[in-house]
């Protein structure tokens, strides 16, 4: 009996998927009892609407508010549910913060986008979507008008209470859920307990505070009771990545391929992920920590693909909307909102990581969440403390982790970084582009000077802090060498030159940060973004190279040549690195003449800035140029004589540093072979005569 799902035997049968998956197969009701159930869902909806229409009428009432006539002229089934979802802030907050005027921007549009499915489930589809039968709300009251005024009392009772069950779940943390977790065997994953600990340590102290995609408390309880946050996949994914960072001792040399395996399990397991009707947030943030890993090892197409799956993903299941507006409907605890709002952010993070490194526009422009919507800060107050000895310096004493602190500070400082790529990729290169490239800038200076003293790294300091906030000072000074990038072209010799110095005095503090990040942790634990940025300060380096001053060449060259040698160590570890290189030593061999050209012979692209905020990413945008032969030495005849020998200083220099220019057999993953291409160092430091660039063909992404 089809109708019934029933076999002529009495048996009722199992689908593939199921058979394949070994999981228990439920059909579902049929059409009549799904209108049933929709029915009921939608009269408790309705009843739930009522009662906020009336609770709202009264607020507003006793705050002598005059939006009370408007909501009385609005039928019963057409009440807009915002109003009875609290609009969640920091505690104690008395007024509205800038993240509510963004919220509030959203809300214009966020009910036309939600709707209720015949089965009784929400659905996400907006107002072209041949599934949208029409607005939840029909014209009813903007949700801005229905909810409680930020600062009232009842706003603020709503914040404590939810801020207040996140700490009671925290304090459970270490004494019940994280003991109950460790109790899961790892066997089946193919590794011992002691083991699988030790990879998640590392991915908690290492990884995770770079972009938060996890709630720690929420998986880690879900993990204990094989609860919905929880699953294989995800923690496969997890594996996957902190492998990589493992150790001599902890067996990474011993078995080089763990991570792989890691990875293809994931992989299988993603399968069957795709099988379920619905995405699961567990799925999303798995792609997204395969996105980063896969990036980092050199597949940046696939790093790019994961990403945007999860990114798909968010949307269709409503995460690029407020919570706080559907906690009600999708009837979420103060942990979900706050594993949503993380997980947003942390997508809005990795994003804008991502499409710095590739050169292109970014995917999420907007986020739904302010920074103060973090609710739960209790782990700034935990100690970031490596377990393992070998790891850190053995003198590295315990220090406050601050991790969503500095989250929520990335968040800030990504949201300048999206105006800073669509000005760059929208408006291309304009003489009139300077005010804006001046107002961002100015944007990024008071994001600096707001930054809390905890999180900045300052000159002085013996220890360099945990390493999430490392990376948030240095993608600050590698975003105002990105930012001036098209003014070093500027055809206004005072544009330019005041231009270079600044991103020559920003390329500094990254080399000086890094010292201080070097003294206390190995290159192997180093992350993508950390690379890029040391990159970044390279491609200043590089130009810096071609000033006439003596003094300043050498300085710059040294300055190069520890970046050359980071990178060339790092390649080891993370081969996603290794394409920067190809990029340097390309920039090395072609030079401009140092005279002022005409704006349209500096263009080698097309005249695009997008085009020159491109040269500085790792892993594309090469130049398909070949090199003008050049009769003058390369560097491996650098201190047998020749034209450098009138200059002593950097002839003693470039033999005290000529490793880090020396790539040897170095696969850098890119299909390039360094020494193939010869280094004129008689133009970088040699007083004779400067040579002009060679004809440029368009860039190719390779």
């Amino acid at each position: 009996c089809k109708a019934r799902k029933i076999k002529c035997t009495g048996e009722q049968p199992v689908c593939r998927a199921c058979q394949r998956s070994d999981n228990a197969c439920i059909w579902p009701a049929n059409t009549q009892v799904r209108i049933d159930r929709a029915n009921t869902r939608i009269q408790e909806l309705e009843s739930a609407l009522q009662e906020s229409r009336r609770q709202n009428e009264r607020l507003s009432s006793e705050n002598g508010n005059t939006t009370t006539a408007d909501v009385t002229n609005v039928g019963q089934g057409n009440v807009s549910p915002a109003g009875s979802m609290p609009l969640l802030g920091q505690p104690g907050s008395t007024h509205a913060s800038p993240s509510d005027a963004r919220s509030n921007t959203i809300d214009a549009t966020i009910w036309s986008q939600v709707g209720i499915g015949e089965d009784g489930s929400i659905t996400y589809n907006g107002p072209t979507s041949r599934f949208h039968a029409g607005s939840l709300t029909g014209n009813g009251p903007s949700p801005s008008t229905t909810q409680a005024p930020p600062g009232s009392a009842q706003d603020v009772e709503i914040k404590s209470s939810q801020v207040e069950r996140l700490r009671s779940q925290y304090d459970l943390l270490d004494t019940v859920w994280i003991p109950l977790a460790r109790s899961k065997s790892m066997t089946a994953f193919g590794i011992t307990n002691e083991m699988g600990w030790q990879i998640l340590d590392m991915y908690w102290t290492w990884l995770h505070p770079l972009h938060n995609c996890i709630y720690r408390p929420v998986f880690l309880m879900d993990m204990a009771l094989n609860g919905t946050y929880y699953s294989d996949f995800l923690l496969m994914a997890i594996f996957a990545l902190a492998s990589r960072h493992l150790s001599r001792q902890e067996g990474d040399s011993v078995d080089s391929n763990m991570g792989e395996r890691f990875f293809t399990r994931a992989k299988m397991l993603l399968m069957d992920e795709l099988d379920n009707p619905k995405p699961r947030i567990p799925t999303i943030q798995g792609l997204l920590i395969l996105g980063g890993r896969q990036c980092a090892i050199g597949k940046s197409s696939q790093g790019w693909l994961f990403t945007g799956m999860a990114i798909r993903m968010m949307v269709d299941i409503g995460i690029h909307l407020n919570a706080n507006r559907i906690a009600e409907l999708e009837r979420l605890t103060p942990s979900e909102i706050e594993t949503r709002k993380r997980l947003y952010n942390s997508a809005f993070i990795w994003d804008k990581t991502l499409s710095l490194a590739l050169g292109r526009p970014p995917s999420l422009t907007g986020s739904p969440y302010g920074p103060d919507e973090i609710f739960d800060h209790y782990d700034d107050d935990r100690d970031w403390r490596p377990s393992d000895i070998d790891i850190t310096n053995s003198s590295y004493n315990p220090t406050p982790m601050y991790n969503t602190a500095t989250f929520c500070a990335f968040c800030q400082l990504h949201v300048i970084t999206t105006d800073m790529m669509l000005l760059l990729f929208d408006r291309g290169h304009s003489e009139n582009i300077y005010p804006e490239i001046d107002h961002v800038s100015n944007r990024l200076i008071a994001w600096y000077n707001e930054l809390p003293t905890s999180l900045k790294i300052d000159e002085g300091m013996t220890q360099c802090p945990p390493p999430h906030i490392a990376s948030l000072n240095f993608l600050y000074h590698a975003l105002h060498i990105l930012l001036l990038r098209p003014l070093l072209h500027s055809p206004h010799t005072s544009i330019r030159n005041s231009s270079l110095q600044t991103c020559v005095n920003h390329s500094k503090r990254i080399h000086a940060i890094h010292d201080l990040y070097t003294k206390s942790f190995p290159h192997r634990l180093m992350t993508y973004q950390v690379s890029y940025c040391v990159y970044t300060a390279a491609t200043v380096d590089v130009l810096d190279m071609r000033r006439s001053e003596a003094g300043v060449r050498i300085d710059a060259a040294r300055r190069l040549g520890m970046a050359v040698r980071t990178l060339q160590e790092e390649a080891k570890h993370t081969p996603g690195s290794g394409r920067s290189l190809d990029t340097i030593r390309r920039q090395l061999t072609v030079w401009e003449v140092s005279a002022p050209r005409d704006t349209s012979q500096q263009e080698p692209c097309g005249g695009s800035a997008a085009n020159r905020a491109g040269d500085a990413q790792p892993l594309g945008l090469n130049r398909a140029e070949e090199p003008r032969a050049s009769p003058h030495p390369v560097a491996s005849d650098v201190g047998n004589g020749g034209p450098q020998a009138n200059n002593e200083g950097a002839s003693g220099f470039l033999s005290r540093y000529q490793s880090p220019f020396s790539f040897g057999m170095l696969d850098t993953g890119a299909g390039f072979h360094p020494d193939s291409f010869p280094w004129d160092m008689t133009e970088i430091f040699g007083n004779s005569q400067v040579y002009g660039a060679p004809e440029q063909t368009d860039q190719v992404f390779q």
